[in-house]
């Protein structure tokens, strides 16, 4: 596979494609201006760190987040992540009053605490914005997050979309001296529609260690948190890469103001895999220590995929014996007539 650095930073080619933004109106391409690879290239390697700068390490990555996905004119995915056991509340709200509460699915330890509401009825053109939290067993309750989204119009109408994928690849993690995860705030300011992952929303196989030295010298720092480090190989591991992205502002910022669209690639579970394949040292880049059976490890991170992705429940997979599904995850997502 290509090296690539998109949304993990960087250089922007996804086997051979240059894949940042786009848009759609009435079926017409919309232009974006050209990315300029050196420009971005410069911008992350202009500020060297000194060689002795150590990483910048979490010790947890706990975090309470919420995200929209798959909105549809009349229909869309509200997805939320608390910090510990929990029942999703959900308040929509649409021109400036409450429309309806809903109190959505309890978030466990069987689901790393996440939770969605499938949302059905919307209208078609519209803007909504919900408030998402957690109410505990003992009554006590988080703070809301807020996303909004708009619902396609029902009819012929000018749509923009971004589009991309590969992020953290390469051991290229967040960078607070790079501005972070600073693709997902470039797309975020062009206040697209609807955002289009294509694949490989984390990289389960390549460690994110906590300095990397660039080509020319210079050091890169990443945030490092306790399940990156290695290939992933347990179910803790492959969960902890998504936290691990969800942990930047620019990711939360987008998250927060545009839907999602998430397809599976092959990183969310290792690189160019096969049903039936055991890993050795002579095909992996990087060591698999407790666990080479890709069966196993392509169950563990369907598990967290679909546990993590705004996809609504009536799409998701069961879990199975193995990762391979006996039918695809396949969804229809309309925009537009």
């Amino acid at each position: 596979m290509s090296r690539s650095r998109l949304l993990g930073q960087s250089v922007v080619k996804r086997r051979g494609v240059l894949a940042l933004g786009g848009g759609v109106a009435g079926g017409v391409l919309l232009g974006r201006p050209p990315i300029d690879g050196d420009a971005v290239q410069a911008r992350v390697t202009s500020r060297p760190v000194p060689r002795s700068t150590p990483g910048l390490v979490r010790s947890r990555d706990a975090l309470t987040h919420a995200q929209t996905g798959d909105v549809t004119p009349t229909s869309g995915v509200l997805w939320a992540r608390g910090e510990a056991p929990g029942q999703l509340q959900v308040r929509l709200r649409s021109g400036g009053r409450v429309i309806g509460t809903r109190v959505g699915p309890a978030g466990t330890a069987d689901t790393d605490f996440t939770a969605r509401v499938s949302l059905a009825g919307l209208e078609p053109g519209r803007d909504y914005e919900a408030d998402l939290w957690f109410a505990g067993p003992d009554g006590t309750e988080s703070d809301p997050t807020h996303v909004s989204f708009t619902t396609p119009s029902a009819t012929p109408a000018r749509t923009t979309f971004a589009w991309s994928g590969d992020t953290c690849g390469q051991g290229y993690g967040i960078s607070p001296d790079a501005g972070g995860l600073f693709a997902y705030g470039a797309v975020a300011d062009l206040r697209p529609d609807v955002f289009i992952h294509c694949g490989d929303n984390i990289y389960a196989d390549e460690p994110i260690t906590d300095t990397m030295v660039e080509v020319d010298g210079s050091v890169w720092r990443n945030v490092v948190t306790e399940h990156v480090q290695r290939p992933a190989q347990t179910l803790a591991e492959f969960r902890g890469r998504y936290r691990y992205v969800l942990l930047d502002e620019n990711v939360r910022r987008l998250h927060a103001t545009t839907p999602v669209i998430s397809q599976w690639d092959d990183h969310e579970t290792t690189n160019n895999w096969y049903p039936g394949e055991i890993l050795n040292d002579e095909t992996t880049t990087f060591r698999y220590t407790d666990e080479r059976r890709v069966d196993v490890l392509a169950r563990m991170g369907r598990q967290a995929f679909q546990e993590y992705m705004p996809i609504g429940e009536a799409h998701l997979l069961g879990r199975g014996s193995t990762g391979f599904a006996e039918k695809g995850l396949y969804r229809k997502v309309p925009r537009g007539a």
